[in-house]
This record gives structure tokens, C-alpha cells and sequence, in this order.
């Protein structure tokens, strides 16, 4: 989460990204690694994630970008109001740097540029595609 993935990317477009406090990350990473990653699914774990959200949007989260696949185990467009940007669902259907630059446009666009996106990213080294953002 705390690596610059999308954040960097994202604040080279005047974009400040939100992450969870330590206490969160060390859950979230348990969550991923001792229950999703090996096929379970807690309504508690579920509820937290949402419970973590809702503490990002106070701190002025306009939206939440997935960037964990199990993540979208968790969390569903359809049980929050605040949008939600699942990067796996993004990636599927398109090439990587099209996606990564409409999702940006998308973001941005939540409250007149002045976005805060609170972010839950556990990623590898980018791809070559990506290099190009």
C-alpha cells in the first residue's frame, strides 16, 4: 500500500491518495493473505473493510481503488455509495495502459479534480505497458 504504484501515477495528475493507518494495513494484510488468498470469506472481515472505508471517506476518501485481487472478494459496488474502482475488473477486458489512463480520468472526476482516493495496493513491479503513464 505504501509503495507508489498508483499513487505516484496518480499524483502526477494533481491526485492525493489516501492509504489506511498501520493497525488497518497489518488487518487488511492478514485478511488477504490468511482468509481470501485461500478461498475464505468472513462477513466480519467484510464489514471491516467497509468500516475501513468509510474511516478513509471521513478523512476525505472520494472513492476506494481495489488494487488487491481478493480485495473484490470483500467489497461489492453494490453494498456502498462511495465509488469503487476494482483493478482486476479494469484490467480484464482492455490493454493495462488504456485502462490505467481512463480509470484516472474516471477518479479524477469524482469531485472536480480534487480527488483523495483511498487505495489498498499490494502490487509487483509494473509491467512494461504501464511505464508508459
Amino acid at each position: 500500500m505504501e509503495q507508489g504504484f498508483y499513487k505516484d501515477r496518480l499524483a502526477r495528475r494533481g491526485l492525493r491518495v489516501l492509504i489506511p493507518e498501520q493497525p488497518e494495513r497489518d488487518f487488511i494484510n492478514t485478511v488477504l493473505f490468511e482468509e481470501t488468498g485461500v478461498g475464505i470469506v468472513k462477513e466480519s472481515s467484510k464489514q471491516a473493510f467497509y468500516r475501513i472505508a468509510e474511516q478513509l471517506a471521513q478523512n476525505g476518501a472520494e472513492c476506494i481503488i481495489l488494487g488487491c485481487t481478493e480485495i473484490e472478494m470483500l467489497m461489492k459496488q453494490e453494498e456502498t455509495n462511495m465509488p469503487l474502482f476494482d483493478t482486476t475488473a479494469l484490467y480484464a477486458g482492455e490493454d493495462r495502459a488504456v485502462v490505467l489512463q481512463r480509470s484516472v480520468r474516471r477518479i479524477s472526476n469524482v469531485q472536480n479534480r480534487k480527488t483523495y482516493c483511498g487505495a489498498w495496493i499490494e502490487l509487483p513491479e509494473a509491467p512494461s505497458p504501464w511505464q508508459i503513464m
